[in-house]
Formats: structure tokens, sequence, C-alpha cells
């Protein structure tokens, strides 16, 4: 047994996939890199990827970056499943004590128009269900907005840990039964 590894364990009640959950306790940028060849290697897009603060990134509690990774992925891959654009830009940034993702495309958009904010999204079950459930269980807040030139998506979380003041919806049971 090698002492210096960490072996990833995926929790299965909010569904960290093990694309998130292989890569232990390396540090965000790393993960974000990997995520943007994996996403222009399979997909016909190209994923343009800013990080403002590495070191700062980098830094991250290992909730908050498996959290970040995971909210990345999800967006990542609907909008390369979804949107039928060319380009995905992701967008991290960490100031003060929250962190803010950003996703934006040149696709389609969502099947409906405007501004929704997390708590919306939820209660009419529109846009990415998982992505947004995810932010509700870590805390986060989330807004999305939806044109037929494209979407962007921003989220926003605490960069110390998650606190919990949204109450997060319950998960189906397939999702909790692993």
């Amino acid at each position: 047994m090698d002492t210096w590894r960490v072996e990833p364990i995926p929790e299965p009640r909010i569904g960290l996939s093990s694309e998130v959950a292989r890569f232990g306790v390396a540090g965000l940028s790393l993960r974000l890199t990997s995520l943007q060849q994996k996403l222009e290697r399979d997909h016909a897009l190209s994923v343009a990827l800013d990080i403002g603060d590495r070191e700062a990134v980098d830094s991250l509690p290992p909730d908050v970056t498996a959290a970040v990774h995971a909210m990345f992925f999800e967006a990542g891959l609907n909008a390369a499943h979804h949107s039928g654009g060319t380009i995905v830009r992701l967008t991290l940034q960490v100031t003060g004590n929250s962190v803010t993702l950003r996703i934006e495309d040149d696709g389609v958009g969502f099947a409906f128009e405007g501004i929704y904010e997390l708590r919306e999204l939820l209660a009419f079950g529109v846009g990415s269900q998982t992505l947004a459930r995810l932010v509700a269980i870590f805390g986060g807040r989330m807004r999305l907005d939806s044109r037929t030139t494209g979407s962007r998506i921003e989220i926003g979380l605490p960069r110390h840990g998650f606190e919990r003041d949204i109450a997060a919806p319950p998960l189906s049971d397939r999702a909790i039964a692993s």
C-alpha cells in the first residue's frame, strides 16, 4: 500500500462521478485543464478555460475543489451534448470569501428564454436539474441566462467550505441506491 496515495470515495448521494472522484487530492487547476482537454477531445467544440488566480484556486479546501470540479464537469458535458454550440467558456474566479464559476456557450440556449435563479430552476424543474441540485446541496447560488444565441450560467460558492442555507431537494431513489 502506498502511504502517499489517497483513494477517492465517490459520494453516491450527490452523484459525484468517477471522473471527478479519480483526481483525489489533485489541485483544481489541474482538474480543470484535464476537463478542458477531455471535452475538446471527445466533442466537436473549443473550450476556453480562464482561471483567475491559480494559486488561490489550488488552495481551496478539498470539498470546494470537488464541488467546483463536479459542477464544471456537469455543465461542460451539458453544453457539449445539448447546446449545439462550437465554443464553451469556463471561467473561475476566487475573490474574498467566494468562488465564482461561469459557463457560457454559443449554442441555441435552453428550451426556455430568460434569467432564472436557483430557486426558480428547482421549483419549475427547468434547466440542468443535476447542476441545480449540486449547487443547492453545496449551499451555493446560481443564475441561468438562456437566449437563442447561447446560455450563461453563473454559480457562487463560499470559498472556505459550505453553508447550507438552501434546502436541497430530495434526490431520487436511483441516485441514493448505490
